[in-house]
């Protein structure tokens, strides 16, 4: 399952991630200190507090004699280009300490894993600013006592593998993405991907966006990919599972404009595609194809909204693709997607590309399983 900077394709509902945070300005009054000096404002103390999931408290101390106007803090969100801002609380007293909390979960939710590049603008009375070094908090779970692999444009943290282990599951996942990376991506080598894995359904219970009860409880989804992040979440140590989510993310990048999203069977098929490391199209039911030929492909460029109904999508959308993989080739559906980048059309461009439309795609599919 995938996230973008756009759209939350889930249900049919629709989140937004941009995380355009809006916080209540306070009245800040000022503060008469005995130093002139605007540039001699050490900080004091640092101090990030998470109190998962539901959100994280900055606290900042700055130890100064200044006169001041007001505090801003603006922050941004691991790789996203998006620098949010908003007014701390400050209390005087023989410093200057400042509280801001930034809330983590509902619609403001943010994935475990992050990391938020935070400093100040202080501006005193005669307005002139002055910005602070910046600051670096990790948001993690930090019950646990998490541990990390780098290395090759892949870090994982986990906390429930032995280091040997954790380093097997870093090379094996390395193994099955780097030819995924090389298909899709020009500069395969500049990519670098971050994954938080779960050691329980319980723990990703805890730190997966709430999408619905029937979701929740039927543990629909094993993992997420958020591509403004280049970050996944994944519930267990399964390669598969964890190979499923960075093909989102792989896609996502090899896309780059946001603005034009694959269909969703088409992602979720490739995504698919890669997790089985198989091509088993032919391996079909008959019986299957009768069944899912009301759900024709013009519908499903989202995910349906029953529960029963996305087995059947997710099942749909990799047998497709496994056969558009066999009758034309992978480098095909690359071509496909670079295609994209430069026209906004999916279909025009898929008739380009195939010299098929995705009716006839579909139609092909279907005669090719139901005559065997």
């Amino acid at each position: 399952m995938i996230f973008t900077n756009q759209v939350v394709r889930i249900l049919n509902v629709n989140f937004s991630i941009l995380l355009m945070l809006c916080f209540s300005c306070m009245s800040l009054s000022c503060f008469l200190l005995d130093s002139k000096d605007l540039e001699n404002l050490p900080l004091k103390s640092s101090k990030g507090k998470i109190l998962f999931p539901e959100k994280i408290i900055i606290e900042q101390s700055f130890n100064s004699k200044i006169q001041i106007k007001k505090i801003k803090i603006r922050y941004s969100i691991s790789d996203s280009t998006v620098v949010n801002y908003g007014y701390p609380v400050i209390t005087y007293s023989d410093v200057v300490d400042t509280k801001y909390i930034i809330n983590t979960s509902g619609n403001d939710f943010l994935p475990s894993g992050v990391v938020i590049n935070y400093y100040y603008e202080i501006t005193d009375m005669e307005n002139n600013v002055t910005v602070t070094e910046s600051n670096e908090l990790e948001y993690l779970d930090d019950i646990y006592d998490w541990e990390r692999i780098i290395g090759d444009g892949l870090e994982i943290l986990h906390h429930g593998l032995s280091q040997d282990k954790a380093t097997i599951l870093h090379r094996n996942i390395l193994e099955r993405i780097n030819p995924i990376k090389k298909t899709f991506l020009k500069n395969s080598d500049l990519f670098e991907i971050k994954g938080v894995l779960f050691d329980s359904r319980k723990e990703s219970s805890e730190a997966f966006q709430y999408l619905s009860d029937t979701t929740t409880k039927q543990h629909l989804f094993g993992g997420f990919a958020y591509s403004d992040y280049n970050l996944f979440l994944v519930s267990g140590y399964n390669v598969d599972v964890i190979v499923h989510e960075v093909t989102h993310l792989i896609l996502a990048e090899a896309m780059q404009s946001r603005k034009v999203l694959l269909p969703k069977w088409l992602n979720e098929g490739l995504a698919m595609y890669y997790q089985s490391n198989s091509n088993d199209w032919k391996g079909e039911s008959k019986n299957f194809v009768r069944r899912t030929q009301i759900m024709t492909l013009n519908k499903m460029n989202t995910l349906p909204g029953k529960a029963y109904d996305v087995g059947l999508f997710y099942r749909k959308s990799e047998n497709i693709v496994g056969y558009l993989v066999y009758r034309y080739g992978i480098e095909k559906i690359a071509l496909l997607i670079e295609n994209l980048k430069n026209q906004g059309n999916f279909d025009s461009n898929f008739y380009k590309t195939y010299g098929i439309t995705t009716q006839e795609l579909e139609k092909d599919w279907a005669e090719s399983i139901l005559s065997k």
